[in-house]
């Protein structure tokens, strides 16, 4: 499950299956891909895409990993994350964690860790970036930081909310907007799941007072749906609490902005009733 569950390429996949191509943040909307390079080849410092996970596996080469750990991420990034130096090596009092990655191995990469790679060998790899329920909080570490960097920088612009969310993409992958629509899609298509995970219970329960047999759902599905869904609320709702009181309170959020901060809310209020349904065994199609 820690591995499986994608929330981020979940949400470009669903956003494209709704004909959203044109919407900003999926530019590069999909963290899954191949590097390939030769010998002496390199990626420079850097935090990966909203702080999310990452995994890469060598199918050919040798790659040569330089890590610094979350706690220590402040000795080489700024007050906006970026880094302070492409390369980690120039950066003085900082002893980061060398690891040389062989072919048919995986390295995992965990959230807020910055980190290069050199290519020491002509190198082919599998490469996968995603969030789940274990790191959500994550990206909303790093746009609320990028986001405190970016508007003292902009003076009298700086409660110019679609300025400092423009920049936010740029800098971050994804502004506040952007992650509270991520989470928005989590926690609807998990109310969904309980829905079919109550039906699936409730017709299960009848075909056995017939003496019949019905295949049964997956407990362990429904648990995580469950705890995903806890968890997708909790970090939805700090994301419209950051949203409401850095531009909110100001009156600076356009009506089509107030109006999708109400969606949020009702997202929320929604799958609250779904969990409280779904503990108490009351769950069904009409009650989600």
């Amino acid at each position: 499950v820690h591995l499986a569950d994608d929330w981020l390429n979940e949400h470009w996949d669903a956003t494209r299956r709704h004909g959203n191509d044109d919407v900003e943040d999926c530019a590069d909307g999909d963290h899954r891909f191949l590097y390939l390079g030769p010998s002496g080849s390199s990626t420079s410092l850097h935090a990966d895409v909203l702080f999310s996970y990452s995994w890469s596996v060598n199918i050919v080469g040798r790659k040569e990993w330089l890590l610094v750990p979350a706690d220590c991420r402040g000795q080489v990034s700024d007050a906006a994350t970026e880094p302070l130096a492409p390369d980690v090596r120039t950066i003085l009092g900082v002893d980061a964690l060398r690891v040389v990655q062989d072919p048919g191995e995986i390295l995992f990469v965990p959230s807020g860790w910055y980190h290069q790679v050199c290519n020491l060998t002509d190198a082919l790899s599998i490469n996968h970036n995603w969030i789940n329920r274990h790191n959500a909080h994550w990206p909303l570490v790093r746009i609320r930081e990028a986001c405190k960097a970016v508007r003292s920088t902009l003076g009298d612009d700086a409660d110019d909310e679609e300025l400092v969310a423009q920049m936010l993409r740029r800098r971050v992958g994804m502004d506040a907007w952007g992650y509270a629509e991520l989470l928005a899609g989590v926690i609807e298509r998990r109310r969904l799941m309980l829905k079919h995970a109550a039906t699936q219970r409730m017709t299960r329960s009848l075909t056995r007072r017939r003496g019949g047999n019905a295949q049964t759902p997956s407990a362990a599905d429904a648990t995580d749906a469950v705890r995903s869904l806890q968890v997708a609320r909790t970090v939805l709702q700090q994301a419209v609490d950051f949203i409401e009181g850095e531009f909110g309170r100001q009156g600076n959020l356009e009506p089509p902005r107030v109006r999708v901060l109400g969606v949020f809310k009702r997202v929320l209020r929604r799958s609250k009733h779904t969990l409280d349904q779904w503990h108490l065994g009351m769950l069904d199609q009409r009650s989600c």
